[in-house]
């Protein structure tokens, strides 16, 4: 199996309040986005890695990258205006034969080789694989006026009216948590 690596790196830091794009920021001497490559790098089904990125960051990641010693050569590429777009145009640019494109986020380097394996064999054998964990919350699907519905994480602190929480003590012998399920709630509430 051939594999072309589409890495995302178009963050710009503002929610990290960073003095640089969190893709840029260090993590145990070096960029974060480095770290991603280097773990990506490592599978030997990796035939190529795409960087795409802001235009403008492209000359700084290119300097970065020049003194880094991986088996491949990442290629920097200009990212679109959403992730959506940066992740099509490096789609764009795989090579030919690659068999699997895996895509992944520049600042997420805490990516073990078992779980990529993982999932590129998934992807080679289903045709599209992405990693996932169990829920151990409680998730919620609330209605949106005009929209499709969207999932939520609970939250604890939920509130009954007395007259619907109260008697369901009668009925079911358990903590309070515990009868706070989906079909029980009669809205919720975005935060």
């Amino acid at each position: 199996m051939k594999v072309a690596a589409v890495i995302a790196a178009g963050g710009t830091g503002t929610r990290m309040n960073a003095p640089v794009p969190k893709q840029f920021v260090e993590i145990a001497g070096k960029p974060v986005f480095i770290h991603t490559i280097e773990r990506i790098s490592s599978l030997e089904e990796v035939i190529q890695i795409i960087l795409a990125l802001p235009e403008a960051h492209i000359p700084a990641a290119t300097a970065i990258l020049s003194g880094l010693e991986v088996r491949i050569a990442t290629e920097c590429i200009a990212g679109g205006s959403n992730r959506q777009e940066s992740v099509h145009r490096g789609v764009r640019h795989a090579h030919a034969d690659a068999d699997v494109i895996m895509v992944h986020d520049a600042v997420r380097p805490v990516c073990d080789r078992d779980t990529m394996r993982r999932v590129l064999d998934a992807a080679w054998e289903k045709g599209a694989a992405v990693p996932g964990l169990p829920a151990t919350e409680t998730i919620q699907r609330v209605p949106r006026k005009g929209r499709a519905s969207r999932l939520q994480l609970e939250q604890t602190g939920g509130h009954r009216e007395h007259g619907i929480l109260d008697p369901l003590f009668g009925f079911f012998p358990a903590s309070a948590a515990e009868l706070i399920e989906p079909d029980l709630v009669a809205a919720a509430v975005a935060l």
